[in-house]
């Protein structure tokens, strides 16, 4: 059982952080005169 919700779990943070991640890219993306 815990081998299920420790894939479950991980695999929910993988998620989280992909989320996470493009966020970052798309916000580092933006343009020099946006402000900080």
């Amino acid at each position: 059982m815990s081998m299920v919700s420790y894939a479950a779990g991980s695999r929910y943070l993988s998620m989280i952080g992909g989320v996470y991640m493009s966020f970052y890219d798309w916000y580092c993306d933006l343009p020099p005169a946006s402000p900080q």
